[in-house]
């Protein structure tokens, strides 16, 4: 029996190891290593999260970023980091320029173990695009890897008042020069969403409305792909992902209106939608990376296309119960396509052993068009017809460099983009509006080593950086869209883009991110808001607008056990401090706002073969948009053990075991005065399985205890 050995090698992201073993002279003993790679590291100005452990008490990818240490999600399916603008969501490093529903719709569609790993950049560099001021989430979807032939069989379910399940398989086979892979899965969710909110029309009439919203999908899903290595220098891939979702959105809504100081409800009726559609979502990339023998050349370039449809029927009916009269039928439906082409190249040239020179360029073809057809109680809708088209080029390019000197690191960088953005209403009237601009983006990047801790670096850095934040196509359209008898959206083609400057220096322990400090000036900021309808009290207007701007002030912590023991932990918070100013509805508009976001994430080994896993988040204070929040959170459980050789992992987990993440909420801008509560189908218990099989090269199985 052989004596057990221990020992934590700590590499950087992207760096090798050779470990070399001895023979001993009792040929029977066996050697076994171990890796075990921490769930957060700190690359740069880059964060790199672990999913593995996340994937396993998740049914979709969503619920994965839901769980992901650092990441806060609200209601609307927005996510946020250190800042109160949500974040930008990128697909294997691409902009899907989707709408948040239709982000959301699609990253659910993604089953839990496609997730290679996630990059949360608070402050990209030049490198990346400028939008996205409250910074970037990054999902890098899994490749082939090289391994010979491997793969594995899951599944996996979990159930609230409703229930989601998903199953699929992983295939990727790989030689010295070829790799090969194919992800596919299917899933199904089903989930409620209940809104109560309350709207004062006067100092003495309170509108009283409840909706729940019965929301059920199916997503077949797949992704496939490979590389081929002519040679030492080249590597060329080709990457595909295939999502299809088909859904259904049954909506109850009951509307009174309630005159308080007689307790009489005079106005009562009914509001229910049918929606039934589905999206195609194809995203396709070439990519081609060249890098020299000497590493002192890199050059990556890529060319990419994504493809969006909607389909959408719709039925409604309005039905008055008391105080008018007069009930009311529609339906109709709303046709969209998206198509996205870009073309981006990135030239790394290291001239000098400690310098490093980046130049790249990108354009990207945007064209969106959108059609919609209702009638009302047998004729045309006028008010819900409508056909808009949108067309967008945002060419960009950027010079980049990064220099070591005694130990400190300076990357600094600017970026220019030009936008240009033109949308035609063609029904139910003729209305064009558009956006030409130019704008420089710079960014500073300074790092050091402040003190080394038993071997260990403590280091500190600084970085600036200037973002924008640009209006879609949805926001922009003037077409009124009836939502309710109370309620309609409408687009702002006067929507100007807001710019954001941040400023944040933070300490890392050994990669590991621990305290951040810094501030977001904001300038021509534009969020949701809600008007009242001068020509009808009852009903309000929502819609985007330029409010003014906001100053954003917030501190972050994290604290973490190093991982390689039985037991592993992470926790962390940020405070938020807010200052508006501006106009709304023409009256000066001064407010501030304080929260908390606190996250933490543990891990206890019970033997070798079995893990629990605790996550959990919590918000105080909160504010989306102009609606203050009440507190709220979520704490999730999982166990899971290894069966048959460690192939086999099951895992049980409970989500949101306190039902604790819902909100009341309130709001008072303006002539707005409301506030009600909202509630999910959020507490579900879940079962996954998975079993990882192989096929390795028998060179491979030689060489693998040294890889």
């Amino acid at each position: 029996m052989g004596i057990p050995f221990n020992k934590i090698i700590n590499l950087q992201m992207g760096s090798k190891a050779t470990i070399t073993l001895q023979n001993l002279t009792n040929k029977g003993n066996t050697v076994t290593v171990v890796a075990r790679k921490p769930i957060i590291t700190q690359e740069d100005d880059k964060t790199i999260i672990d999913p593995e452990p996340l994937a396993q008490s998740a049914t979709n990818a969503f619920e994965v970023l839901e769980k992901t240490p650092g990441i806060f999600t609200d209601q609307d399916g927005n996510f946020y980091l250190s800042s109160t603008t949500p974040a930008t969501i990128q697909i294997n490093g691409r902009d899907m320029r989707l709408s948040a529903n239709d982000l959301a719709t699609l990253i659910k569609s993604l089953p839990p173990n496609s997730i290679q790993k996630i990059e949360i950049v608070r402050t990209p560099s030049a490198k990346n695009d400028a939008s996205g001021s409250g910074g970037v989430i990054n999902i890098i979807l899994k490749k082939g890897v090289k391994l010979g032939l491997a793969g594995s069989l899951f599944f996996g379910l979990n159930q609230g008042k409703y229930g989601n399940q998903f199953a699929g398989i992983s295939l990727s086979n790989s030689s010295n020069k070829k790799t090969k892979y194919l992800y596919t899965g299917f899933n199904t969710r089903a989930t409620l969403d209940e809104l109560n909110s309350n709207r004062k029309l006067n100092i003495d009439t309170l509108l009283q409305q409840n909706s729940d919203n019965y929301i059920k999908a199916k997503s077949p899903y797949a992704n496939f792909g490979g590389s081929y290595m002519p040679n030492k220098v080249w590597d060329l891939g080709y990457d595909a992902n295939l999502t299809y979702n088909i859904s259904n959105n049954n909506s109850v809504n009951l509307n009174g209106v309630n005159k308080q100081s007689l307790n009489n409800t005079f106005i009562k009726n009914t509001n229910d939608v049918v929606n039934s559609g589905n999206t195609t979502n194809i995203l396709q990339n070439l990519n081609a990376k060249y890098k020299a023998d000497s590493g002192r050349i890199e050059w990556i370039s890529s060319l990419s296309y994504s493809y969006y449809n909607y389909n959408n029927d719709q039925n409604y009916g309005i039905k008055n119960l008391l105080g008018t009269s007069g009930n009311a039928q529609g339906s109709g439906e709303q046709h969209s396509y998206r198509n996205l082409t870009t073309i981006q190249t990135d030239l790394t040239y290291k001239p000098l052993k400690k310098l490093t020179l980046e130049v790249g360029a990108k354009t990207a073809w945007l064209s969106f068009n959108n059609a919609t057809n209702f009638v009302r109680n047998g004729v045309n809708d006028v008010t819900r017809t409508n056909k808009f088209a949108y067309r967008e080029n945002i060419t960009a390019a950027y010079l980049q460099a990064s220099k070591t000197i005694e130990k400190v690191v300076v990357k600094g960088g600017l970026r220019m983009e030009i936008t240009n953005m033109k949308g035609t209403q063609k029904i139910p009237t003729t209305q064009k509006f558009g956006i030409n601009r130019t704008d420089l983006f710079p960014y500073l990047y300074i790092s050091r080593p402040v003190v080394t801790i038993m071997k260990y670096d403590l280091k500190a850095y600084l970085v600036y950086r200037k973002s924008i934040t640009r209006p879609g196509y949805d926001l922009l359209n003037p077409f009124s869209r009836f939502v309710d008898n109370y309620l309609s959206e409408v687009g702002n083609p006067n929507l100007k883009p807001q710019f954001t400057e941040t400023y944040e220096a933070n300490l890392s322990f050994e990669e590991q991110p621990i305290l951040a400090i810094g501030r977001n000036i904001t300038s021509g900021l534009f969020t949701n808001v809600v008007y009242q309808n001068p020509n009808n009290p009852s009903e309000v207007l929502r819609t985007y607008d330029n409010l003014g701007s906001n100053t954003e002030n917030f501190f972050r912590f994290t604290a973490a056990l190093p991982p390689g023991g039985k037991y592993f932990f992470v926790i962390g918070g940020q405070r938020n401090f807010n200052t508006y100013n501006g106009l709304y509805e023409g009256k000066p508009l001064q407010f501030s706002n304080k929260s908390w976001n606190f996250f933490t994430y543990h891990q206890l080994k019970l033997d070798n073969r079995s893990n629990i896993y605790i996550n959990a988040w919590m918000q105080t204070g909160g504010l989306f948009q102009f609606y203050q929040l009440s507190n709220l959170g979520q704490v999730n459980f999982t166990i899971n053990r290894q069966y048959y050789h460690k192939k086999l992992i099951i895992s049980a987990s409970v989500r949101d075991i306190f039902f604790t993440n819902q909100n009341s909420f309130t709001i008072n801008q303006g002539n707005i005065n409301a506030f009600g509560n909202r509630l999910t189908d959020s507490r579900r218990f879940g079962l996954n399985i998975r079993y990882n099989f192989g096929i390795k090269k028998k060179e491979d199985q030689e060489k693998e205890i040294k890889e």
